[in-house]
């Protein structure tokens, strides 16, 4: 080699009499790019293909539905730190144009609006409850906004990364007069909006929960009045609030409310309690008189060890009941270790954490009460070794080993009656593997596989922890995972100029070799964004994030979206993101 040569294995920047030679990475992933005839290396060219500043894509766009999750940077001028959900009608460059100076694929992002809000309550309903205020006091209140639907999407998908938002009361200029208030902007859409008073007033005013529309930006006054326009207290001067809480024990310190039972949201009052009998009244407001599909929920003070709460569903039509906390036997010393001798029978020590989520508690009649409820997490030493005090009863275990220690994630109930020790035993994770090859054969080396657990993980197995690899020369990965549902994605290195691809596996007790995986030419999907109020200034740094519902079989359950590609705007608010099919 002379000295003006390149060395293969190192990246170098050498000067010599030849001049200077300019470092470049070395990558042997393959480039969607060539000075001329792209499209060739595919022999039969793919349907819709043409070469486009010299790179090979599929002209059109996707003829699936997708969202697209707009990420705003606190940094923005517009919307600093809001999340946007659009539609692929929202991106339709056919659409009527708002504002010749955005034209497509120029956009902006949906309204804000400023919602100024408050809990107030009148004369009567604050001296019904036994803290008699000046009618239209504002009460201090923590507001809680969870999306239900935003721009053109109608239904709130759990699986996609929406942000909740809060405010919290402060001292406010309301229509000239200082209140006790927040403030909040929100992105136009459809909301869930939870009040919930501060403590101590939490135990003498309830939440309140109602839909928000927004339909517009500028200012949106948003006051509930209780005992006033927005409703009474439910049931007021009836019994169906009243409760009688009993323990043997004695209740100082307990606490009682009631909560949705779907939502497990507290839609109560939250009552202290004392002596050995205790009657308070759980208030409630915008639910009536029923109590179908409410739990009433009596827990100890923090801090109290291996006491678990009651948790009781209360039956429609019967108001609520004596609530009596039982008896319990005394608490277990428990001890154990997580290990395996699978290993030729030698023992293993897997470290891990370990939590126990109780089925039944067992009471000193022996009889298996399930309105107990009480859960608890601890970490084993390096010896894989355990200790925790729990009431006597049965449990759904969840044992997590350490990723580095290969073994997989486990779920198993038991019986704990006594403190005998106990060995939670793993099994390794399973092996899955592939190739990642281009649909013109060459292997995709380079690429991140990224296996992640789909959404609705079914009741009873433990959530499979996400994996991740990179393909090698030859385009094959391998990566070790729990057993269950899984995500996989290929994730092309960047620059590289070839499309994510997105299939849905299922890892069971054997190795899986998923075969080849083959990544088309991508169909670019091109964004420019720029700030609605005003249309001169782009929107740098805004990450996008596009999501498809993957494709089924007639007739079988709809799954959630997953994420299919994603760009982040430049300096002109620019963006390209590459897409493929829809995902299987």
């Amino acid at each position: 080699m002379s000295s003006c040569g390149r060395s293969l294995a190192l990246v170098v920047l050498v000067v010599s009499g030849c001049g200077s030679i300019v470092s470049e990475p070395l990558s042997t992933a393959p480039r969607n790019a060539s000075s001329e005839f792209p499209c060739d290396r595919y022999g039969t060219t793919p349907v819709g293909a043409v070469a486009k500043e010299g790179r090979c894509e599929i002209q059109g766009r996707p003829t699936y539905d997708f969202l697209m999750v707009v990420h705003v940077p606190d940094t923005a001028h517009y919307a600093a730190g809001h999340t946007f959900v659009l539609s692929s009608a929202d991106l339709d460059p056919s659409k009527p144009l708002s504002d010749p100076r955005c034209a497509p694929p120029c956009l902006t992002l949906p309204p804000l609006g400023n919602v100024r809000g408050g809990y107030t309550v009148t004369d009567a309903v604050s001296a019904s409850v036994g803290y008699p205020l000046a009618s239209g006091t504002s009460i201090p209140v923590r507001a809680t906004y969870l999306p239900v639907g935003r721009g053109a999407t109608d239904t709130f998908e759990a699986s996609l990364p929406l942000d909740v938002l809060f405010a919290t009361s402060t001292l406010i200029d309301l229509d000239g007069r200082p209140t006790v208030a927040y403030f909040r902007s929100l992105p136009v859409g459809r909301w869930t909006r939870v009040l919930e008073p501060q403590s101590p007033f939490d135990e003498i005013f309830p939440p309140r929960i109602d839909g928000l529309q927004l339909t517009r930006g500028g200012d949106v006054l948003d006051v509930v009045d209780i005992g006033g326009a927005s409703g009474e207290l439910d049931d007021p001067g009836g019994t169906s609030r009243d409760a009688v809480v009993r323990r043997v024990e004695g209740l100082d310190g307990w606490k009682v409310w009631l909560e949705d039972h779907v939502s497990g949201r507290r839609i109560s009052v939250v009552a202290s309690l004392s002596g050995v009998e205790a009657r308070p009244r759980l208030e409630t407001t915008g639910r009536g008189t029923s109590l179908e599909g409410v739990d009433a929920v009596v827990a100890p003070p923090p801090g109290f060890l291996a006491v678990p709460r009651l948790l009781t569903p209360l039956i429609a039509g019967t108001g609520l009941q004596s609530l009596d906390y039982p008896v319990l036997r005394s608490p277990l010393a428990l001890e154990g270790i997580v290990a395996s001798g699978a290993d030729g029978g030698v023992f293993l020590a897997v470290p891990s954490r370990v939590t126990f989520s109780s089925v039944s508690i067992l009471l000193p009649s022996g009889e298996a009460q399930p309105l107990l409820s009480y859960a608890t997490t601890v970490s084993t030493d390096d010896r894989g070794r355990f200790a925790t005090v729990l009431p006597p009863g049965t449990y759904d275990v969840t044992v997590e080993p350490a990723t580095e220690t290969g073994f997989a994630s486990l779920r198993q109930q038991i019986v704990l009656q006594d403190d005998a020790p106990i060995t939670l035993v793993p099994v390794r994770r399973t092996r899955l593997s592939g190739v990642v090859k281009l649909t013109d054969g060459r292997p995709l080396s380079r690429a991140t596989i990224l296996a992640e657990a789909e959404a609705g993980v079914a009741d009873g197995a433990p959530r499979p922890r996400p994996g991740r690899a990179r393909t090698d020369d030859q385009g094959a990965f391998a990566l070790e995972l729990d057993r269950g549902p899984y995500v996989l994605t290929v994730v092309p290195e960047e620059g590289t100029g070839f499309p994510r691809i997105v299939t849905r596996r299922t890892v069971a007790v054997t190795d899986v070799d998923v075969g080849v995986l083959l990544v088309p030419p991508p169909t670019p999907l091109s964004i420019e964004l720029r700030d609605p109020s005003n249309l001169l200034r782009p929107m740098e740094g805004v990450r996008l994030r596009v999501f498809a519902t993957p494709e089924t079989e007639p007739g079988a359950p709809l799954v959630s979206p997953v994420e299919i590609g994603d760009a982040v705007t430049d300096l002109a608010g620019k963006a390209e993101i590459l897409l493929t099919q829809r995902p299987r």
